[in-house]
C-alpha cells in the first residue's frame, strides 16, 4: 500500500475496507443536516463529533499530557475499566433512513474496525464472545473445538509472521491498541465475573 495524498486513503478504504461503504462519515451527516435545514427554512444547528466524558468529575484534572507516552485514563466510580465504548456509528440504513446513530461496545466485532481502522484497513471482524476455533489439536491428538478467549484473539493478532502485520508495524497507533486491548480483555472478564458468579 503506496499512498500519496489523503485522497488516495480515502479511495482506498472506500474500496477495500467493508466497513466504509455502511456508515456515514461526518461529512455526509453534516451535508445532509444542511440540506434538510434549508428545505425547512431553519437555521443550521452545528453537528458535534461527540467524546462523551463524565460531567461530574473535576474538569482541570486531566490536563495535556507533558509525556511522550501512550496511557490509557479513565474515571469510573466502581474502579473498573469502562465496558461500554463511545464509538457512534452513523449507519446508512436504507430500509430506515431516519436510524440516527448506533452505540457499540467491547463485545461487537466492529467495535477495533471501526476505532483502529488504519490497523484494520479490510474491516475485518474482530472477536466475538462463545467464538469457537474448531481446528484445535487437543493434547491427546484428538481434534476438538475449544471457546477463544478475547485475551488469546488479542495475542494472536500481535504475532510476529512471516508477512507484513499492520498491527505491530504502527508504532505510537500499536501501542495504543495495545493499551485498548489491555483495557478491553480486563472489562471483559469483570463483566463475566460480575454477571456469571
Amino acid at each position: 500500500m503506496q499512498f500519496t495524498n489523503p485522497g488516495s486513503i480515502d479511495r482506498f478504504f472506500r474500496q477495500h475496507n467493508r466497513l466504509s461503504d455502511t456508515y456515514r462519515v461526518l461529512r455526509e451527516v453534516d451535508s445532509r443536516v444542511i440540506a434538510e435545514s434549508n428545505e425547512a427554512g431553519e437555521d443550521v444547528p452545528v453537528v458535534n463529533m461527540v467524546f462523551r466524558r463524565d460531567r461530574h468529575s473535576y474538569q482541570r484534572r486531566y490536563n495535556a499530557p507533558t509525556a511522550n507516552e501512550i496511557a490509557m485514563v479513565f474515571v469510573n466510580s466502581d474502579e473498573e475499566p469502562p465496558f461500554e465504548r463511545d464509538i457512534r456509528g452513523y449507519p446508512l440504513n436504507p430500509e430506515n433512513p431516519q436510524q440516527p446513530f448506533i452505540n457499540t461496545n467491547i463485545l461487537s466485532p466492529n467495535s477495533d474496525p471501526m476505532a483502529y481502522a488504519i490497523l484494520f484497513p479490510y474491516g475485518e471482524t474482530g472477536w466475538q464472545p462463545n467464538w469457537r476455533c474448531e481446528s484445535y489439536q487437543g493434547a491427546q491428538g484428538n481434534q476438538s473445538g475449544v471457546n477463544v478467549t478475547m485475551l488469546h484473539y488479542k495475542s494472536a493478532l500481535t504475532a510476529v509472521r512471516d508477512d507484513f502485520n499492520t498491527i505491530i508495524s504502527a508504532g505510537k497507533l500499536t501501542q495504543q491498541w495495545i493499551v485498548d486491548s489491555y483495557l478491553q480483555v480486563e472489562a471483559n472478564n469483570l463483566n463475566f465475573i460480575r454477571t456469571h458468579q
